[in-house]
């Protein structure tokens, strides 16, 4: 089946500041980390049939003319970084990922899902910033397409995604062949709703990260009101 690659814009970056979780019997050091992970702005675009005729970037189709629903391309690039004081790698243990989609006032059965994410399988190998988007004509698969960069960052991890067709998709990553959970990852799916609803996306990170002294300490993510809550419209 033919694909469409839709080119995405650079768009800004915001720290991630993550909080320590309470934990019974310990204090974890350090209570917060800054500067681990950023999150770049989302991008959200229509995808309809009309677009097609004016845009390259997307196919009309059979799923996109239903009168009945709408859909919507969200992407954003999630950035892992390492430890700045090298004297404490600190390093992640597995990280998530998690998109909650939602109608307000709306009932359950009327919530948006994810009709197709990306990635979706685990993989290793040499991560790269990427800037766009393939998806086929009836938005059944998008795929990340890579434009490789000299960024140091960029490592070996792992992700599985998960979710689609759910209206709480999520990525789990973790280090692969012994090296760290650093690099860029570009996270996108089709939003599917019922035709003129409004609906919004609220993203949730957290990890796990290995701490000299305390072990293994789980990291919830305050995100930034440019990242957190994103209109779908």
């Amino acid at each position: 089946m033919d694909a469409v690659e839709v080119e995405l814009p650079e768009t800004p970056s915001y720290d991630v500041e993550l909080i320590a979780e309470e934990r019974l019997h310990t204090v974890p050091s350090p209570r917060r980390l800054d500067r681990r992970i950023t999150i770049g702005e989302p991008i959200v675009r229509p995808l309809t049939p009309e677009g097609a005729d004016t845009h390259t970037d997307w196919a009309a189709s059979s799923a996109t003319a239903s009168p009945e629903s709408d859909f919507y391309l969200l992407s954003f690039v999630c950035t892992f970084r390492p430890a700045p004081d090298p004297r404490d790698a600190a390093p992640f243990v597995h990280a998530v990922v998690g998109v909650e989609l939602e109608s307000p006032g709306a009932g359950p059965e009327c919530r948006p899902i994810a009709w197709s994410i990306s990635p979706r399988e685990q993989r290793s190998g040499g991560t790269s910033r990427q800037t766009k988007v393939a998806m086929t004509a009836k938005l059944g698969i998008i795929e990340p397409t890579f434009e490789r960069t000299s960024d140091a960052t960029a490592e070996s991890f792992g992700v599985v995604g998960m979710g689609e067709l759910h209206s709480d998709p999520e990525w789990r990553f973790r280090p692969v062949n012994g090296r760290p959970l650093v690099g860029d990852e570009r996270i996108s799916m089709v939003v599917r709703t019922p035709a003129g609803q409004l609906a919004q996306a609220t993203l949730q990170v957290s990890a796990t990260v290995r701490q000299r002294r305390m072990g293994l300490v789980p990291y919830r993510a305050e995100l930034p009101k440019q990242v957190r809550q994103v209109s779908l419209r």
